[in-house]
């Protein structure tokens, strides 16, 4: 059962009236769910089956005093409890499912994710292998062209050694200039022998003449000697040029061994016409069939363009629509901030009421002060009565009176001050408690509010997250469609160049050979260059395409930094709200430690009170064992006054009897007697003064008594009542702080689940901020590798265009080359033919001079018989000379038939060796 509070005692609780209250804030208390609202005016209504208190509230605004009517719940789960607590499971479960679809959109992104990075990990894969390939090829074109190097070096060592072998013939035909002297020689010795022989001298003019034709010749020979000499520098020089652009065109040599290769397969495919020109027949079948599913594809392209221009625009319809959504966005965040400057305002408002709360702890502050001060100056006047007790017995009994009713006074006046006090510490206790109470349920309901407008927030967060996955899944997707689309290009494109070069060689390799293919040829440069200009319309296309795709990316780029500096001030205005709820539970925090201090200081006063009123007890019980002391010293004293008469008694006897027995004496001791008698009357009289003073004082110590022990009862009566007080003041005390420790495990509960939740949220941000970083990351990559492809792209149309320069001069060089070996060939085939010519007429003029050598011989015969005829000795010469001149003719025969075998292969025939006459 509770304990009745002492207004109970009189006001029944089973008639309170409503009242109309008026209050300044009632515009922010009003929105509780037990009050009605009419223009400032609240109706609180009563009910009769449960006791109720009324408690008087004053404001800061002094003419406005409010009177509520409170409710005390007993019950542990009231039905408003239950409802809240089922808004907390339904929300608590609407946040589960949100964190479920959360992570099942988080997996569908990681999976997402994982699908382009094994895309691009595939794309590196092949680019690398590309890149390998590319240099396998590469090393194999320089070690082909190393021995194309090899070849042409082991022709001009040829070439050279051919000069060198015509440089020597140079100076074997400075050998025969010493043998046109031997012959001049021998023409002297013909006109010392014409002398002789008279009738032979028109055969030796005959022979003059032949050798001075064979001299024009020989002029002649020199002259083309020194042409070729001339030549062989001119070939020398243009070896030594055709070096330098060897050794420039290593480089670029390097990167046409592909042409190269080609080439050589022509050549082996030169070998068989026939074949090479069925299966071009064949291939010029497969190209019009290529072309035709070109044009297929070209047709299917256009088709994808127009769908990707029909779902670009329907992009920018859903562009336009996250447009009117951020506009929305936009209107919310403005209502947004309104409702946080009206929660400021509120804000300002409880910061002002804390203020008036702080002022009047500050007071009650004060009267606690004032208290402590009474009290030690309570402490202090006990002292001092304690000490003169102790010091003065006789003289208090007197002044105990006086002090004991001016205490007595003090004490009723303190008493009554005391009660006026906790009447008041009370009132003000139940008004802070209530307001209190109102300012925990107000902050309660902007608590709930802003709860609300956080899952507003976060459902709009996370729409906008929703739309902005949906907007980069639909951007992959068209990165993607676009990497397809370019890698198809760049196949077909890859693949037209294989063809096209293809076909380039082939026709030159046709053109060179069979002139009967020109037209088939033009044919299909035209069709080459139509396929390149389709080539081109297409790249201009893609160029487009890119054009708009990445216009549309850069859009699509500022449209997600808009919504990210969306998601920013959202932020900051979730942060400010953050704050102001953190400030608004440390202001809680702060109201209940000052409530719990308050609480702490008014129990400490409770129990300073009753050690007081303990302490007031035992001087009462002090004091009435002081009085029973007393009291029983005055009995003593009675008693010895009693005994003090028997013995005057006895003494008057004694007295008697010595007047008796000193009768005799009286004479002599009447002086004595009369001192005696004198001094029993001064004592008689002293002991009845003490007796009357020793009465009175017990009659004032009996109503003295008598009065401390009324006040006594109506002490302990009103102890009875401040202990019932006290006991009902406790036990609303125990209530409001079970209610307050329920209220403060709900909040903490709250605080929990919020501080869970924005864990959660801030756990979710993270991961959206790392998602983010992963998104910008991945698009720095693909801007990178698109910046690269472009490059590379741009730098194999370079290659191309360098590969088609040469191409254009390694077929210039060819045919300057093809022009050179030509005249070479033609100049080779001139002097061989001059010089069958002239080894016919060295034949002839050979047999003509060894025709003219028999003859001589003959004639040096005759000549030596003529001689014989005259003188022995002379036949003896003659026959010495005979010998030796057929030794001489062998010899000669000899030599020139191994000249003739020896120099068969190198097309020129060794002159005569010198002739000993």
């Amino acid at each position: 059962m509770r304990a009745q509070s002492p207004t109970q005692k009189f006001i029944p609780t089973s008639s309170i009236t409503t009242r109309l209250i008026s209050s300044p804030h009632s515009n922010i208390r009003d929105q509780r769910a037990d009050s009605s609202v009419n223009s400032r005016v609240t109706k609180i209504t009563t009910y009769q089956t449960r006791p109720k208190t009324t408690i008087t509230t004053t404001t800061t605004y002094r003419p406005v005093i409010e009177t509520r009517t409170v409710r005390l719940c007993t019950d542990k789960r009231c039905q408003g409890h239950e409802q809240h607590i089922e808004q907390l499971t339904y929300e608590n479960q609407q946040l589960h499912q949100r964190i479920y679809e959360l992570q099942q959109e988080i997996e569908q992104i990681s999976i997402c994710q994982r699908q382009h990075t094994n895309t691009y990990s595939t794309e590196m894969e092949n680019i690398k292998k590309l890149y390998e390939e590319s240099q396998i090829n590469h090393q194999s074109e320089i070690q082909y062209l190393t021995q194309e190097i090899n070849q042409y070096k082991t022709q001009f060592q040829h070439s050279d050694d051919q000069v060198k072998y015509l440089t020597q013939q140079l100076k074997k035909q400075s050998v025969n200039e010493n043998l046109e002297n031997q012959i001049a020689l021998l023409t002297t010795e013909m006109e010392r022998l014409n002398m002789i022989i008279i009738e032979k001298n028109n055969y030796i003019e005959q022979l003059t003449q032949k050798l001075n034709e064979l001299d024009s010749e020989l002029i002649n020979k020199e002259n083309i000697i020194e042409n070729l000499e001339n030549n062989s520098s001119k070939l020398r020089k243009q070896y030594q040029e055709a070096c330098n652009q060897v050794v420039l065109i290593r480089s670029e040599l390097d990167r046409q061994l592909e042409t190269i290769q080609q080439q050589e397969r022509n050549i082996f495919l030169l070998n068989q016409d026939k074949q090479a020109i069925e299966q071009y027949n064949f291939l010029l079948e497969q190209k019009e069939q290529q072309l035709q599913q070109l044009r297929g594809n070209i047709q299917l392209l256009e088709m994808k363009l127009q769908e990707q221009q029909t779902t670009i625009q329907a992009q920018y319809k859903e562009i336009d629509n996250l447009m009117l959504r951020l506009d929305s966005a936009n209107q919310e965040v403005d209502y947004y901030q309104t409702e946080s400057d009206e929660i400021q305002k509120c804000r300002s408002l409880l910061q002002s009421e804390l203020e008036v709360s702080k002022l009047e702890n500050s007071k009650l502050q004060e009267q606690i002060t004032k208290l402590k001060q009474q009290s030690t100056d309570l402490n202090k006047t006990i002292d001092k009565l304690k000490s003169d007790l102790n010091q003065q017995l006789s003289s208090i009994q007197q002044d105990f009176n006086f002090e004991l009713q001016s205490k007595n006074d003090e004490l009723e006046s303190n008493k009554s001050q005391y009660q006026l006090e906790l009447n008041v510490i009370s009132k003000k206790f139940q008004e802070e408690n209530y307001s209190l109470r109102i300012n925990n349920e107000d902050l309660q309901n902007e608590l709930n509010q802003l709860n609300n407008v956080n899952q507003i927030l976060q459902s709009t967060l996370d729409e906008k997250i929703n739309e902005i996955s949906n907007l980069k899944n639909q951007q992959s997707q068209l990165y993607s469609e676009y990497n397809t689309y370019k890698l198809k290009f760049q196949e077909e494109n890859h693949k037209l160049k294989l063809e096209v070069e293809d076909a380039l060689i082939t026709t030159n390799q046709l053109q060179q050979k069979k002139n009967q293919l020109e037209s088939t040829i033009t044919e299909l440069n035209l069709l080459i260059n139509s396929l390149q200009q389709q080539i081109t319309q297409q790249s201009n296309e893609i160029n487009t395409l890119k054009y708009k795709s990445g216009e549309e990316y850069s859009t699509l780029r500022i449209q997600i930094e808009q919504l990210d500096q969306t998601n920013i001030q959202l932020q900051t205005i979730r942060s400010r709200l953050q704050k102001d709820y953190d400030e608004k539970l440390n202001e809680l925090k702060e109201l209940q430690d000052k409530f719990n201090l308050f609480k702490q200081t008014t129990q400490q006063q409770i129990k300073d009170l009753e050690k007081k009123i303990y302490e007031y007890e035992e001087k009462l019980s002090l004091l009435s064992s002081e009085i029973q002391r007393m009291l029983f010293q005055i009995n003593q004293k009675n008693d010895l006054i009693q005994e003090q008469s028997i013995l005057q008694d006895e003494n008057q006897r004694e007295i008697q009897s010595l007047k008796a027995q000193l009768q005799a004496i009286q004479l002599q001791a009447e002086d004595q007697q009369k001192r005696l008698e004198q001094q029993m009357n001064e004592a008689l009289t002293q002991q009845r003064e003490k007796l009357f003073r020793f009465e009175s004082e017990n009659l004032s110590f009996k109503s003295f008594i008598e009065e401390q022990n009324h006040v006594i009862e109506s002490l302990s009566k009103q102890i009875d009542g401040m202990t019932g007080d006290l006991k009902y003041q406790q036990q609303l005390e125990e209530e409001l702080s079970k209610k307050n420790s329920f209220l403060s495990k709900q909040l903490t509960e709250f605080q929990t689940e919020n501080a869970e939740n924005q864990f959660k949220v801030d756990h979710l941000l993270v991961e959206n901020k790392a998602l983010k970083q992963e998104l910008e990351i991945r698009i720095d990559t693909e801007s990178e590798l698109k910046f690269k492809l472009d490059k590379l792209i741009e730098e194999l149309a370079k290659k191309q265009q360098q590969i088609n320069e040469f191409e254009q001069r390694i077929r210039e060089y060819e045919s300057n080359q093809s022009n050179e070996v030509v005249q070479f060939e033609e100049k080779i085939t001139y002097y061989q033919n001059e010089v069958e010519t002239w080894k016919k007429k060295f034949i002839v003029l050979n047999k003509d001079y060894h025709k003219t050598q028999e003859d001589l011989m003959m004639v040096q015969a005759e000549f030596d018989a003529f001689k014989q005829r005259g003188n022995a000795t002379l036949v003896k010469e003659s026959t010495s000379f005979e010998v030796r001149k057929s030794s001489l003719y062998k010899e000669n025969i000899i030599n020139t038939k191994s000249s003739q075998v020896s120099q068969s292969n190198q097309y020129i025939v060794r002159p005569l060796q010198d002739i000993n006459i």
